[in-house]
């Protein structure tokens, strides 16, 4: 914590390096997802950077009646997540936060681009937000409300196991 310094023992291969600073410093990763080749019997020095975040994505997350949804979980992402499930590629999140007893949440990010998305736990009957395309300026404080939407119809079926629905 005082000297920035890290040290991780690895086994040889390829390592994905990723890392979470607290948002109360207001910084954040500047780099996600860091491939790092690891040899037999070496060392490997990598540097990490951060960036300044000073800008605040805030607002409600609410369901289909205006009312606050506590625990929802608010995820900021460079890519849109909807991309990613369309066979695009997904950068991971910037910046992540839950909501409070009364639906409140609020994120720092750096100046840039951004897609806001909802995850709510299945059994609230609630689909999550539309995801939200954002631009934030530097220090620029923004108020972004999330509205759930109401779960209309159901996927239902059976799960099969080499051919058979049991499963011992």
């Amino acid at each position: 914590p005082v000297s920035g310094s890290y040290n991780l023992s690895v086994a040889s291969g390829i390592w994905y390096l990723g890392f979470e600073i607290d948002p109360a410093f207001g910084y954040a990763a500047a780099e996600h997802d860091i491939e790092i080749k690891v040899g037999e019997n070496v060392t490997v020095v990598r540097d990490l950077k951060v960036i300044r975040a000073n800008s605040i994505i805030t607002g409600q997350v609410i369901d289909p009646l205006g009312r606050g949804v506590s625990h929802a979980f608010v995820a900021v992402s460079k890519t849109s997540f909807s991309g990613a499930l369309e066979g695009g590629t997904f950068e991971s999140m910037i910046a992540e936060a839950e909501t409070d007893a009364n639906g409140f949440y609020k994120v720092a990010v750096p100046a840039g681009t951004y897609f806001v998305k909802t995850f709510i736990p299945p059994e609230l009957g609630f689909i999550s937000a539309a995801e939200e395309k954002v631009t934030m300026a530097e220090g620029q404080t923004l108020t972004l409300n999330l509205k759930l939407r109401k779960a209309e119809f159901t996927i239902s079926g059976k799960i099969f196991i080499n051919g058979t629905t049991t499963v011992s």
